[in-house]
């Protein structure tokens, strides 16, 4: 729907439009905007191709198989000001991460070799593939010590979600120049991860004699199986391969040799090391929330200035940030949720052009001449980055044998990480990055630790980064022209360090030292030469 009135010095107009959108895995793309441009959302046709229709038009029609809804408003207050906003739910593509990694036993991926580095075929296309072993492959050994590929059915069938917010207000400051403020969210659910350990030793179930918390406990689920240690707590192989069993049975302690252990017994399915829940799209139980507030400023070429700046406040909280970091506790899952680990709450990004106004044509000398030939056409710019840091943690070098699962660290608080300086700034040879070790509590052998996977108040060094450049093109002929450029990269040589390796363990010889260069290297400059004809 869309209305109007007008005046002789105050209109308004406003759109309002909703939409459902179809097509298995495409995400709705949806812009409101002001009376000078129409509205536009995305479809799909029947057979998933994408059509362009107005916002009118859809606001009054459903389409066939639901993936996803988009509803948006535009107000015009003034000539000058608009407001916008949106909500929108989508949903991403159920393929997962690993495509078809759970058909272990039930598919065959087989490469032929060449030996004659491509001289000769591999194998004639008449005669047919060489041979390879037909599926499905029906029998218990499959796959045995090593970590399969998890399928969690209804689970793995869902789709990604996402609801989004926005809200924004824009204002224009000039004729060439525009202000805009606005909101940001996103909420993400059933977002592939990395933490469902599907094969965890169920710890909270084991008798007092094997209690992953006492050192006794330790050790006896830390020895072979069928040690004395081992029979003396109960445990034996999970499996034996006597008489009538199949010819494919190997025994436990044959499977794993070394790693045999009282662990690998006790896990719920111990024929199988880590379960790999990450490909095949076997594990969506990650979740996220974003919130940002943003403020732009965009400037289009006017008297030989052009700008375009941006500041973000934001704040991303998730448990599916990384596919590599180890699982947690299984019985308590929400403890994995923390700041993200690519979270920086301030961002400042500025490129701006400005030609100089010397030269033919220009403010100054612009009647041409020698001295403006000579002075005149040049071009400055640059390229500027500010953020914060990222957030990181410290680690434990307490562990506990339950198989799939990393400690955390044990804190009594989240501030004043950050050790003190003997200068006036940061020397990496002379100060601790982060407070004496007795700043943090013992770790204890007896619990877990309490500590999220990252800090919000502990940070690593910030992005700084300003890359200027200057240029002149000068006209050779009416066609010809020669472009020279000087452009210099981390031109104020700005250096900022990071933890050498194990600087952020407790009881390591490295404990707080940062003195690795993390920004690279240092200025660059270049000199660039461009003829174009």
């Amino acid at each position: 729907m869309r209305t109007s009135r007008s005046g002789t010095s105050n209109r308004r107009s406003f759109l309002l439009s909703g939409a459902t959108l179809a097509g298995a895995v495409m995400a709705p793309a949806f812009a409101a905007q002001s009376r000078e441009s129409s509205s536009m959302v995305q479809l799909a046709q029947a057979g998933g191709t994408p059509v362009a229709a107005p916002a009118s038009a859809v606001a009054v029609k459903s389409v066939e198989r639901l993936a996803g809804s988009a509803n948006s408003f535009a107000y015009a207050v003034n000539d000058k000001t608009t407001i916008r906003g949106a909500a929108t739910r989508s949903f991403g593509p159920v393929a997962g991460i690993g495509q078809s990694s759970h058909n272990l036993g039930f598919a065959v991926r087989a490469t032929v070799g060449n030996t004659s580095s491509g001289l000769n075929p591999s194998w004639i296309l008449q005669n047919g593939a060489p041979a390879w072993p037909v599926p499905p492959t029906i029998d218990p050994s499959v796959g045995i010590g090593t970590n399969p590929p998890y399928y969690a059915g209804n689970q793995a069938n869902r789709p990604d979600s996402e609801l989004n917010y926005s809200f924004n207000i824009q204002r224009q400051l000039t004729s060439s120049s525009v202000l805009e403020i606005g909101y940001l969210a996103t909420l993400a659910s059933d977002i592939t991860s990395n933490f469902l350990a599907v094969n965890q030793v169920p710890y909270r179930s084991l008798p007092a004699s094997l209690s992953p918390f006492t050192t006794a406990g330790r050790a006896a689920l830390g020895s072979l199986v069928g040690s004395a240690t081992a029979n003396a707590a109960g445990v034996t192989a999970p499996w034996t391969c006597g008489a009538g069993s199949s010819s494919s049975c190997v025994p436990f302690n044959t499977l794993y040799g070394s790693a045999a252990t009282v662990v690998q017994a006790l896990r719920p399915f111990p024929q199988y090391t880590t379960i790999n829940t990450l490909d095949g799209g076997g594990d969506r139980i990650g979740h996220s929330t974003y919130h940002s507030f943003m403020l732009k400023f965009n400037k289009r070429a006017a008297a030989g200035l052009t700008v375009q700046a941006s500041y973000t406040f934001s704040k991303l909280l998730t448990d599916s940030d990384s596919t590599v970091s180890a699982p947690g506790d299984m019985y308590n899952l929400r403890l994995l949720k923390s700041i993200a680990a690519f979270d920086q709450t301030h961002q400042v990004k500025l490129s701006w052009v400005y030609e100089l106004p010397v030269g033919k044509g220009k403010h100054f000398l612009g009647n041409g001449g020698v001295i403006a030939a000579i002075v005149g056409g040049w071009r400055v710019s640059a390229i500027q980055t500010y953020a914060s840091g990222l957030p990181s943690n410290i680690t434990s070098t307490v562990s506990f044998p339950i198989g799939d699962f990393s400690n955390r660290p044990t804190i009594s608080t989240y501030d004043g990480w950050r050790g003190p300086i003997s200068g006036d700034k940061f020397d990496p040879f002379k100060d601790s990055y982060l407070q004496p070790q007795s700043f943090f509590p013992t770790q204890p052998i007896t619990a877990f630790g309490n500590s999220t996977r990252f800090n919000p108040k502990f940070r690593l060094a910030p992005t700084i980064s300003e890359d200027p450049s200057i240029a002149r093109i000068f006209s050779i002929k009416e066609r010809l022209h020669l472009e020279v450029r000087g452009e210099a990269f981390n031109a104020l040589n700005r250096t900022y360090f990071a933890p050498l390796g194990g600087a952020l363990t407790i009881g390591n010889p490295n404990y707080g030292k940062w003195q690795t260069q993390a920004n690279g290297t240092g200025r660059t400059m270049q000199l660039v030469a461009k003829l174009t004809w």
